[in-house]
């Protein structure tokens, strides 16, 4: 079996109904619910009895406040249908969100709840994850509750102390007893054309794909001709071919549809800081940092130009519309590294701009 993960942090977040609970029907427990980017996360540590969980110190009590402790392999099955034990890039995810990760622990733990003194202070809790310090059972005995919490991964263990502002990560015995808590199962779908998956994030009343797409045509590019560009922004595309880059129940947004998602952002004005990545753009302190508050994640993918050249990478991203203005020129929409508002650009058929396909109301 592979190495076990871990996580030290703790509870509070997820939301797939109005009141931001799910419940687990295998035995009526409701757990709070928060988004953090594009995953739905559960706000509390899960409390589903397996054979081998317990409560921290055999007290129930622990149990209803920090949920239960599981080895690795019942860790693995504890999760109710339609979530999982999360694998360590969704942890990555999460720890990247609350960047940098030497200071993630503080903005991951609650408010409240954890061992302090003059030095050490609560979490901020930026997100609502508010993780608790549970504590764990490392085979003969429990310890570090009110001091730290664990939680399970695919092959290791992060951990969050009340004397830490960072998040480690640690290897451990698959027979000691950790926390779990479980994330959404992903939305992804599959380009049959060549069998690339993206995943999927429903903003409002639309459904997108939450990064740009990679699909090549006869007269993409990958930004300054490097493949790995293709892989972080996706390819590049005139105009005519933008229009027929996304996959079969997809398109290309139209102009009004572009217009929908960031008034629901917000509005222009402001709506890039909700809608932008929070890495991969050039920044300088004076700029506000972007929140992908709803976990669209645009990227500064740059552009190309008429001379076969690229500009703009890290610094600026640009996204076609379907909706024509005239012969030479298409709608778009743009975002910069050093504003927070989405600008209209009417743009050149010809250059090279990102795609990203929203899915068909048909299909949704």
């Amino acid at each position: 079996m592979k190495n076990s993960a871990l996580i030290y942090l703790a509870a509070t977040a997820l939301a797939l109904t109005a009141a931001a609970q799910v419940t687990d029907t295998r035995d009526g427990q409701t757990y709070r619910t928060v988004r953090i980017g594009s995953d739905i996360w559960m706000a509390q540590n899960l409390n589903f009895k397996t054979d081998n969980s317990r409560c921290y110190d055999n007290k129930e009590s622990n149990c209803a406040k920090y949920g239960r402790l599981y080895n690795f392999e019942d860790a693995t099955k504890a999760c109710p249908a339609g979530w999982h034990l999360p694998e360590n890039d969704e942890w990555r995810e999460l720890i990247s969100y609350a960047e940098p990760e030497k200071t993630a622990g503080t903005k991951l733990k609650a408010k409240s709840g954890w061992n302090t003194d003059k030095n050490y202070k609560q979490g901020t809790d930026n997100f609502g994850f508010s993780a608790l310090p549970g504590g764990g059972h490392y085979g003969a005995s429990f310890g570090y509750i009110g001091d730290g919490g664990s939680w399970w991964s695919s092959d290791n263990r992060i951990g969050i102390y009340y004397f830490r502002k960072d998040v480690v990560w640690h290897s451990s015995n698959e027979t000691y007893l950790f926390s779990v808590r479980c994330i959404a199962n992903p939305t992804i779908i599959t380009d049959t054309r060549d069998g690339q998956t993206y995943r999927t994030v429903k903003i409002g009343n639309q459904t997108w794909m939450t990064k740009n797409i990679n699909f090549k045509t006869d007269n993409s590019k990958c930004y300054d001709n490097r493949e790995s560009n293709c892989e972080r922004y996706g390819k590049l595309y005139n105009w005519k071919e933008a229009k027929k880059a996304c996959p079969v129940g997809w398109h290309l947004p139209s102009k009004d549809e572009l217009e929908a998602l960031i008034a629901y952002a917000g509005g222009e004005i402001t709506a890039g800081a909700k809608l932008k990545a929070k890495s991969n753009w050039n920044t300088e302190d004076s700029y506000m940092q972007s929140t992908d508050e709803f976990g669209f994640s645009a990227m500064p993918s740059g552009n190309g130009n008429s001379d076969g050249s690229f500009s703009n990478a890290g610094d600026f991203g640009y996204l076609w519309s379907s909706t024509e203005i005239d012969s030479t020129l298409a709608y778009s929409r743009s975002m910069g590294h050093y504003f927070n508002a989405v600008v209209r650009l009417n743009l050149y058929k010809t250059y090279l701009y990102s795609v990203r396909c929203l899915k068909d109301e048909t299909h949704r």
